[in-house]
């Protein structure tokens, strides 16, 4: 029996508020999964009708119901607009209307803090105004992660509305532990102030500061870096020149180094990320100058993501990285640039000594294949878990991947490959199956060209 179809016989206005509220709802599922016998939600916030009996759902603990009711605010579909004043982006869900439906909900809704902590507004609206400063009260003390968004054409009460909001945010700016702002320059006034050090909680900042001038977003990154409990700053393409010299290189575990970056100024600054965990390299591009290529260690780094338009021997030789499972590289090599990907990779996975389990590989240089498959020989390799190789390969590597009489010939722990392939028929379904049943998923675009062995 449905959720819904157990509180027939209920106040009509209750049961309206229900329906609504479980369609199509990760509570709606959960309940009915686990059905409670005899449910009834209880007795509407605005009757006087008072329930005869003790009903089954009142018996569970405050901490389960705030589990279930946390679980339904978390939900999202990417296939829908998100509401203007949500829970999170491309949520359809408000922590209001679960303590709309009955006392005993409400009651769990009021006490319960963490229930508010997140909240996504965009575009700001006025009549928004006062249900935000109720929701940000009701967070009470725990941390905040915000996501506001402006228009790209804001009018003058978006404008107004907006600064408002951040006024509101930036009284509680100690309780702020995520933050993702896209907002134009006509709306920076509240942040220009930001009094250093006092985002105390702070982990993770994302801001899009588009068209503001150099210095007032230069203040604002100078505030929040600052924060002694920063680990994941997102400069949003405002630092493409080079990195921010004031970020707090040694506290950070996520970094992105956008623009134009030589491996020499990479490097410079690698030096003081003792504690980075993942590294993103969007654009690296040849150095033009000598430099010191002194290996050093990054200890604690498990994901590098690189695409690169140069020889990567230099930067990957000053390094060493033990603790890496997750490398992605995209090759982009100059005209009649002749050196091979595989061979600084090889080296660099060798010496650190590292478990890597997932291995990613775009090469637009167009390897031979028997290099490539010497490559996965490398017994460094033989733990990878997930392989993907975006340039197009044939027969001969398909069939290198294949199991003998019961062994792998090569990556025999492999669970996941995916391949750019123009093979002949049947090779890669026999590949398939002789590799069944650790080989779980394997995703194939197949060339359409001549068949190559």
């Amino acid at each position: 029996m449905s959720v819904v179809s157990q509180l027939r016989g209920s106040d009509p206005g209750l049961l309206h508020v229900a329906r609504g509220f479980f369609q199509n709802d990760l509570l709606y599922r959960y309940l009915n999964v686990y059905p409670l016998k005899g449910l009834c939600v209880g007795r509407p916030i605005h009757s006087n009708h008072h329930a005869e009996h003790t009903t089954s759902i009142h018996k569970l603990p405050a901490e389960l119901l705030a589990d279930i009711f946390r679980h339904h605010l978390q939900a999202v579909d990417h296939s829908q607009p998100s509401l203007s004043l949500c829970v999170r982006p491309y949520s359809q869900m408000t922590p209001f209307r679960l303590g709309q439906v009955c006392y005993s909900w409400r009651g769990v809704m009021l006490s319960r803090g963490d229930l508010w902590q997140s909240v996504f507004i965009g575009p700001p609206r006025k009549e928004h105004i006062p249900l935000i400063l109720i929701w940000l009260t009701r967070a009470g003390d725990c941390p905040l992660a915000v996501w506001l968004f402006q228009s790209d054409r804001p009018c003058e009460s978006e404008l107004q509305a907006t600064n408002e909001v951040l006024s509101l945010l930036v009284e509680r700016l100690h309780r702020w532990k995520e933050i993702v702002f896209c907002l134009p320059a006509a709306a920076r006034q509240p942040l220009l102030d930001l009094p250093h050090g006092a985002a105390v909680s702070l982990e993770a900042a994302c801001i899009n500061t588009r068209d503001w001038d150099q210095t007032s977003a230069d203040n604002l990154w100078r505030s929040l870096h600052s924060s002694p409990t920063l680990r994941r700053p997102d400069w949003a393409s405002r630092y493409r020149h080079g990195p921010p010299s004031h970020a707090p290189w040694v506290q950070l575990t996520h970094i992105t180094l956008e623009g134009l970056l030589a491996a020499d100024v990479v490097l410079s600054t690698l030096r003081h990320c003792e504690n980075v965990v993942e590294l993103i390299l969007p654009h690296l591009i040849p150095s033009g100058v000598p430099f010191d290529a002194s290996p050093f260690v990054l200890p604690a780094l498990r994901t590098l993501r690189i695409s690169t338009e140069t020889d990567l021997g230099s930067l990957f030789q000053s390094l060493l990285l033990p603790s890496l499972v997750s490398l992605d590289i995209s090759y982009r090599p100059q005209a009649h640039t002749t050196s091979q990907l595989s061979t600084p990779l090889a080296d660099l996975v060798s010496r650190s000594q590292c478990q890597l389990s997932k291995l990613t590989l775009c090469d637009n240089n167009d390897p031979p294949e028997d290099a490539l498959i010497d490559y996965l020989r490398s017994p460094a390799l033989q733990s990878i878990v997930e392989l993907r190789l975006y340039n197009l390969v044939t027969d001969k590597t398909v069939s290198s991947l294949s199991c003998r009489e019961g062994k792998k010939h090569i990556l025999p722990r492999l669970q996941v490959v995916a391949l750019r392939c123009c093979t002949s028929d049947g090779i890669l379904s026999a590949m398939i199956a002789s590799c069944v049943p650790s080989l779980r998923t394997c995703h194939s675009s197949r060339w359409e060209g001549l068949v190559q062995s």
